[in-house]
């Protein structure tokens, strides 16, 4: 809880000798603050370009939107379309996928199959595709295309290691999801292909990928499957932002083992904390006499665990008094050519140590991902040729901006891998309605029926805003990163994209019927559906989130609401030429701003107002509810429900007036603003400085509940 205002008011005035909480400035000082105050432009005061804290600040940045490049170079575009398609062709689907079908919906193995029935007729017209696409597959390896070339030098692959790395590559989706276990050929074929290492740097064996090149390549492997595509996620984003964080002799040690194949792991997730790790995290290090690190403590959902040979670690450690958190190296013994029965006998030695890692644990979600809890028991880290403290002794305690920064890389690839799924149940959907011959009365088909139509349409408006809000934020994060306020947009994005995947995959399982519910079903709707709540809930679930997006965006509301307030209250050091009046005319400036980007003036105004409406509502509850404000959970999900909306607006817009789409996404981004436009109004008008009715009558509702429950 933060200081009541009282509180701080007596330790300011006691610091100051009685001056009512004024602070002595010169006047060269003052007159520098007024000048900061009227800069014309966040670039004079460099500042990094912001979304979120613009549209909460009042105007809509619609240049910047506008001016963001979405599309790769021709040479780019050239290198990624060649790698994506080698991709593809490595990681095709399994013959096995059609055995998983015929179970689930003729309840018949391969074996028991009578030639002339349904089972048997389908199951021998699939096999003819399939091995026609595998014989294609086959000439394409043997016989690689020119444009492949220069990813073959890339991965230093020759196109004899095609026809012997990849022989085997094949995926079976349906199989990692019953075994919890992903062949080694396949991890094998995957760090060939250099999958793990796709945004890190060309000189230490990766690909040097931006985000842009990265996210239509993780599209591809995650429909060949979501536990590839989380692993691939967690070795390009957590890891590739702990590696960072290091030390340069620790980068040079660690690239160097990354681009030898090893995996690494991130444990940051406890038992008892996980979107609130750092606060909550109570894994401890402390450091022995001879120089040993000792740990303590729990670490659970931890993806890749069994295939990693190495692990940061985060853990408190004491400095001053004060725990702290610190990231460590830990080695494992783990690698991505285990077999089970060697990885039993590894975990086996290292309980011995202290060091207990549990076998895959039984989650619904991304089965294969490898994921374990980790017991530390006085469990001594062992020594490597490098600091195992991460970014070295200067950063003992500091491992909080290590943790955002990770974090932050991950949920921007949330947004290409939740749309990429969206767009697979949506398409699916569509194959099957029109396959579907029912009702003639309206047309013959599923997808003629009007009600199903209505869905259809959400579907088809909930995926063309998902892509495009992707396609933008992606571009936004390529080119000014995800420090400082790129945190809010790639959280923002991370919300969107995972909660449309989720509503897209729910909605088309039901329209499928028992289809849908099928485990095993050649569309993967089921295994879909069941895995998108892992994108909602990983790397911070979305509720927290939305606090995370507005409350990094209302720093500088803070900062200018605190300075008026407190020098009314005579509280703080608070002057009025250096801290007031620039608050004011801060305040002012924002809310004058316009901006019009590629939109029509109409469309622009109604933006702009809607974002000043926003501002002006969020100053007043500042006002009112003071450092309380961040407590407001309620108030602070409406802010962010407007934000979102504005923001998914603009883009949709945007995209509608500089982009060549076609008439199907121009007419699905139209319904997405209209949808988007009801939520702002929505969030808005809850966006009071009374307490709102449905939220008090929530309050009686649950608080009834939990006291019957008590009896």
């Amino acid at each position: 809880m933060s200081q009541t205002m009282n509180e701080m008011a007596s330790q300011e005035i006691s610091k100051n000798n009685g001056r009512d909480g004024f602070m002595e400035r010169k006047p060269s000082e003052e007159v520098e603050a007024l000048k900061h105050a009227f800069s014309d432009s966040d670039q004079k005061q460099n500042i990094q370009p912001t979304i979120v804290k613009s549209v909460l600040g009042g105007c809509v940045p619609l240049n910047l939107i506008q001016g963001i490049n979405k599309n790769l170079l021709d040479n780019q575009k050239v290198f990624v379309e060649a790698y994506k398609k080698l991709v593809r062709i490595v990681l095709r689907p399994k013959l096995s996928t059609l055995e998983h079908h015929l179970i689930a919906m003729y309840g018949i193995k391969n074996s028991d199959l009578s030639p002339g029935s349904g089972a048997y007729n389908w199951y021998e017209n699939e096999k003819k595709k399939w091995e026609m696409d595998e014989k294609n597959a086959q000439e394409f390896l043997r016989n690689p295309l020119s444009d492949l070339e220069p990813v073959l030098k890339r991965l230093k692959l020759s196109k004899d290691d095609l026809k012997k790395l990849f022989i085997e590559s094949e995926v079976d989706k349906f199989e990692i999801d019953e075994t919890r276990n992903i062949p080694p050929a396949v991890l094998r074929a995957m760090e060939k292909l250099g999958l793990f290492r796709m945004k890190f740097p060309i000189e230490h064996n990766g690909l040097g990928f931006s985000q842009m090149m990265y996210a239509p390549i993780i599209q591809e492997v995650i429909s060949a499957s979501e536990s590839l595509g989380i692993i691939t996620s967690v070795e390009n984003s957590l890891s590739q932002g702990c590696i960072g964080f290091g030390t340069k002799e620790q980068q040079n040690f660690l690239l160097s083992e990354v681009g030898s194949g090893k995996l690494v792991a991130f444990g940051l997730t406890e038992p008892h904390s996980g979107t609130d790790a750092l606060r909550g995290m109570k894994t401890t290090a402390h450091q022995r006499a001879d120089g040993k690190w000792i740990l303590n403590g729990q670490k659970v959902y931890i993806t890749c665990t069994h295939i990693a040979s190495y692990a940061f670690v985060m853990a408190k450690v004491d400095i001053k008094g004060k725990l702290k958190p610190t990231g460590f190296i830990l080695k494992l013994p783990f690698s991505i050519n285990d077999s089970v029965s060697d990885r039993e006998k590894k975990s086996s030695e290292l309980r011995k140590e202290g060091l207990d890692i549990s076998i895959p644990l039984y989650l619904s979600t991304v089965k294969g991902s490898y994921q374990a809890r980790i017991d530390f028991n006085n469990y001594v880290l062992p020594s490597l040729p490098i600091d195992i403290v991460l970014g070295g002794k200067e950063r003992l305690g500091k491992a909080a901006e290590l943790i955002v920064a990770g974090l932050s890389l991950g949920r921007v690839g949330f947004g290409p891998i939740c749309t990429q799924l969206a767009r697979e149940s949506r398409d699916e959907n569509l194959n099957y309605q029109i396959s579907r011959n029912v009702f003639p009365q309206y047309g013959g088909t599923l997808a003629d029926v009007p009600i199903v139509r209505t869905h259809d349409a959400e579907i088809e408006s909930e995926y063309a805003q998902s892509k495009a809000a992707s396609d933008l934020i992606t571009a936004f994060i390529d080119k000014y990163g995800t420090g400082g306020n790129g945190i809010a947009e790639a959280a923002l994005l991370k919300i969107l994209a995972s909660e449309a995947n989720q509503k897209i995959a729910r909605r088309v399982k039901t329209l499928m019927g028992g289809a849908g519910n099928a485990v095993g079903h050649i569309s993967g709707t089921e295994l879909r559906e069941r895995n998108s709540e892992v994108w909602v809930i990983g790397e911070g679930t979305v509720d927290v989130l939305r606090q995370l997006v507005v409350g990094a965006a209302l720093k500088d509301f803070e900062k200018d609401g605190k300075a008026v307030l407190n020098f009314f209250n005579r509280k703080d050091r608070v002057s009025f030429w250096a801290d007031v009046i620039p608050a004011v005319i801060r305040f002012t400036k924002r809310m004058f701003s316009f901006q019009k980007g590629s939109l029509s003036l109409s469309d622009a105004l109604w933006l702009q107002f809607q974002s000043k409406c926003l501002a002006l509502k969020v100053s007043l509850l500042g006002l009112k509810y003071g450092d309380d404000l961040e407590l407001r959970q309620r108030e602070l999900v409406r802010m962010h429900g407007a934000i979102e909306g504005i923001v998914a607006i603009a883009i949709a817009q945007d995209k509608l007036n500089t982009s060549k789409v076609s008439e199907r996404t121009r007419l699905a981004l139209t319904k997405a603003i209209i949808n988007s436009k009801e939520k702002v109004k929505e969030n808005l008008s809850k966006l009071t400085l009374r307490q709102h009715k449905e939220d008090e009558l929530d309050d009686k509702l649950v608080k009834a509940a939990i006291e019957e429950v008590r009896k």
